[in-house]
């Protein structure tokens, strides 16, 4: 590498360096290879490449702007950066373009680049494309492209896909088949929590609630909110609510039984608070 970075440096002293070679010079100061993260020189070589056309330094130069990294950041030169490098067939850009639109809140220009950039096989543009047509309301769609990237494995993609098939059970949108989308959510969100994702670990604990498990539920939210996951906090606290008002229900009727039966709470779940 210290021949290589010593080999551009000699291109651009005798002022034969072309973008492909600045490109990587700039790779070589933002990464540290071959000489030390300068974060300032990467910014330069990847201006004066991107300047010339070149698309990937186009587009690490608006993730610096986007980012501020090095920089002071500067969101209309990272979206004009992107737009440059998208235009030219970089599906990184794309998918960022794409982002940056959706926030603006213009749908039909996201969709439009999003999908450009899932036909260069981005995993980012599969999952992104799912949450936009979930915020649109178009559930199938949303789930079409959830399955692309579970498929291979992602686990964003698993989680969205498990949440959205989540979400289907709670609004009762499958008269027939419950089951077997109840069972795929739990695969899907098993895989992705095991994979990291607190936020599939927390839905687990809503699949369970909904399964009318809440033993599991609670174990599920108390093990997510000790990772740090502030959802799995919220349900935590709702749960332990929830299981103080059951164990008052308890023992009121127990006050009042005639001896035939009396009802217990759990155990497990009779000081949710400890």
């Amino acid at each position: 590498m210290k021949r290589k970075l010593e080999e551009l440096l000699r291109k651009i002293n005798a002022n034969c360096a072309d973008a492909t070679d600045e490109l990587e010079l700039a790779n070589c100061y933002y990464n540290g290879k071959g000489v030390e993260v300068d974060k300032q020189k990467a910014f330069y070589w990847y201006e004066k490449s991107a300047e010339k056309g070149e698309a990937e330094a186009q587009f690490y130069l608006a993730r610096m702007y986007a980012n501020g990294d090095g920089i002071q950041v500067d969101k209309k030169k990272a979206f004009d950066w992107y737009q440059k490098s998208a235009e030219k067939g970089n599906c990184d850009a794309q998918n960022n373009l794409g982002n940056m639109y959706k926030r603006r809140g213009d749908y039909q220009k996201a969709l439009y680049w999003l999908e450009k950039s899932a036909e260069g096989e981005n995993d980012l543009a599969f999952n992104n494309l799912a949450k936009c047509y979930k915020e649109k309301g178009n559930y199938q769609k949303a789930v079409n492209w959830a399955e692309k990237s579970a498929e291979r494995e992602d686990s964003v993609g698993q989680y969205i896909l498990g949440s959205l098939y989540l979400e289907g059970l709670i609004a009762k949108k499958y008269r027939n088949g419950a089951e077997k989308y109840r069972n795929k959510a739990f695969e899907l969100l098993s895989k992705s929590a095991e994979k990291g994702s607190l936020v599939a670990l927390n839905n687990l604990g809503v699949l369970y609630e909904y399964d009318g498990n809440l033993r599991k539920a609670y174990e599920t939210y108390k093990e997510c909110a000790e990772k740090g996951c502030d959802i799995a906090k919220e349900n935590l606290e709702k749960m332990s609510s929830k299981m103080k008002l059951l164990q008052n229900i308890c023992n009121l009727f127990n006050n009042g039984k005639d001896g035939s039966f009396e009802l217990v709470l759990d155990e497990s779940l009779q000081n949710p608070t400890e």
